[in-house]
């Protein structure tokens, strides 16, 4: 069977044994001024199909000793112009509090996914990696983003983007992420740290710098197999 691992926003598969029930309460309809980047623009130096490739890339390098969703913080591996935000493992209600230097612009990963063959046997074709991407992409039913209680898009599925093609990561020796899904990167099957090739589409929201001061973004998906997100980032922007 074919597996694929879905960056934060469905990290650790196994999870889905213990959720249940349904998202949080729908946010109410008014309009945010602060407005999400075309899907089309070219957002502080990259496509949104390139700031999908680049959170893969950025995720799968943290080892998970440090990683934000074992716990550790949002504020440390983050670099350049734009930090990066998403949710967790779902089935839950999930909230953050992360602190936000002024003049940085927020790429809000609502469900990243990024197949690769680490453990597949035998290995997905290109094509085949892309169709599992669009598999999970698909199976999203419903989904909400608000920035302090305002709706940020009327049409979260129009942001829909992918990697401009496959892709190769670089993952710590020790103490990654394939190995705590029990796949030991390097070995003898997979012995080197670079993982290729690797694809990856998300839903995701790139948006300009926040006002300094305290912002609440939260964001809900839903799936066609009742597997669900409930996020809430509590946002301090540095002055």
């Amino acid at each position: 069977m074919f597996r694929v691992r879905l960056i934060f926003a469905l990290l650790l598969l196994f999870a889905l044994a213990a959720c249940g029930g349904s998202a949080g309460p729908s946010p109410g309809k008014e309009v945010s001024k602060v407005k999400p980047m075309p899907i089309n623009a070219k957002a502080y130096g990259k496509s949104y199909g390139e700031w999908t490739e680049a959170f893969s890339e950025r995720v799968y390098s943290i080892p998970w000793s440090e990683h934000p969703m074992n716990g550790g913080s949002w504020e440390t591996w983050q670099s350049g112009k734009v930090w990066f935000l998403s949710g967790g493992p779902g089935g839950y209600a999930e909230e953050y509090d992360v602190t936000i230097p002024p003049g940085k612009a927020l790429c809000v990963n609502l469900l990243n996914i990024s197949p690769d063959n680490v453990g597949v046997d035998p290995p997905m074709t290109i094509e085949q990696l892309w169709d599992m991407a669009d598999y999970w992409l698909d199976s999203v039913t419903d989904m909400s983003a608000n920035l302090d209680g305002y709706s940020l898009a009327d049409d979260l599925f129009a942001y829909r983007s992918y990697s401009p093609g496959a892709f190769s990561i670089e993952v710590p020796e020790n103490d990654n992420i394939y190995q705590v899904w029990g796949l030991q990167v390097p070995s003898d099957y997979w012995p080197s740290t670079t993982i290729t090739p690797m694809v990856a589409g998300s839903y995701a929201l790139i948006l300009p710098p926040l006002s300094a001061g305290v912002h609440v973004l939260s964001f809900t998906l839903e799936t066609d197999f009742g597997w669900w997100l409930d996020v809430t980032f509590n946002l301090t922007v540095q002055h």
